[in-house]
């Protein structure tokens, strides 16, 4: 019997039908299923990680996690304070400087939105400080008050502080203005409930832009009240100031980012004000424009921003003066 071209192809097609059926009916069986058929497991993509690469800010949860901004990738990074290994982080599109964290909301400063957005942990923004973007000409760092409900933002190019409720983000006043010229970091001295201001530029001190004076250069550090009332200014061996820290007993951690060290500062019994008695950084660790520090009250661990290094130094039980 002679098969036709035609016929031919129909029977090939009939036979490559049933090696399916009969391969579907093989492999699609199920222990004792009711459908009789085995669903494939999807492979659920990778979760992302995230590295330290540019880190700005940094502060400390009430559990001891650490909280540090990045300013390549617009993202906050939480770091376990014993390993330093990435726990999660909050993306955000824009530049981020500041933060500060109570036990169930952390706050970041949006450099590129001239904003202070205020986060869940879960990444949810709940609100904004003020008016929200363009409230801040640049929020370079914040320090939180939870006991009196505020939170203070130090706006660099506005050169003032500003004053804002925690709870619902309304703006209370400002202050430092006139007399500021590049405020840049922030503290809370809980020792004499007063606020420290770190602060650089060209002009004369204390008179902020109002007396510029291009042949002088000075950097300080601001004392106010929580009310906004100026209180004194200390002075010291400073360049280019920026992250504070404060004990309990008002010793000053103080980073210098030109200088590539830790200043630390006590008070002296015997004169009105503040002695330096020794400084972190060079031969043991090297900074490479260190830009902010936060003190661990727990085990007094310094914690460091190493921007250009692109890490976070740890300098153990560097807040137990010797």
């Amino acid at each position: 019997m002679k098969i036709n071209c035609f016929e031919g192809m129909m029977i090939k097609k009939m036979c490559l039908l049933l090696v399916v059926l009969v391969g579907a009916f093989s492999f699609g069986c199920s222990d004792g299923g009711s459908s009789g058929v085995v669903s494939t497991p999807v492979e659920e993509p990778p979760q992302e990680s995230f590295d330290v690469t540019s880190p700005v800010r940094i502060a400390m949860t009430p559990t001891g996690q650490l909280v540090v901004t990045e300013a390549n990738d617009g993202r906050a990074l939480f770091l376990d304070s014993t390993t330093l290994d990435v726990t999660g982080s909050i993306a955000s599109s824009k530049r981020l400087t500041a933060v500060g964290a109570t036990s169930d909301k952390i706050f970041l400063g949006l450099e590129t939105a001239g904003a202070v957005g205020v986060y869940s942990y879960g990444g949810e923004l709940l609100y904004s400080l003020g008016s929200g973007v363009g409230e801040f000409e640049l929020p370079n760092d914040l320090v939180l008050d939870e006991a009196n409900d505020r939170v203070y933002v130090v706006d660099t190019r506005a050169k003032r502080v500003k004053v804002y409720n925690l709870s619902d983000g309304n703006f209370l006043w400002s202050f430092g203005q006139n007399k500021m010229n590049f405020p840049t970091g922030i503290a809370f001295d809980q020792s004499s409930d007063t606020l420290l201001i770190s602060d650089f530029g060209v002009g004369t001190e204390g008179c902020g832009s109002l007396c510029f004076d291009p042949d002088s250069f000075y950097a300080g550090i601001w004392r106010y009240g929580l009310d906004g009332g100026y209180v004194e200014t200390l002075t010291g061996d400073f360049s280019r100031p920026q992250g504070l820290a404060v004990d309990d007993d008002g010793v000053i951690f103080l980073v210098d980012s030109l200088l590539g060290q830790i200043l630390v500062y006590q008070k002296n019994p015997g004169a009105a004000g503040y002695t330096e008695i020794y400084r972190y950084g060079g031969s043991d660790i090297l900074l490479q424009l260190p830009l902010d520090i936060v003190l661990d009250p727990a085990n007094k661990n310094l914690y460091v921003t190493n921007n250009l290094a692109g890490t976070v130094e740890v300098f153990l039980a560097g807040g137990t003066l010797p």
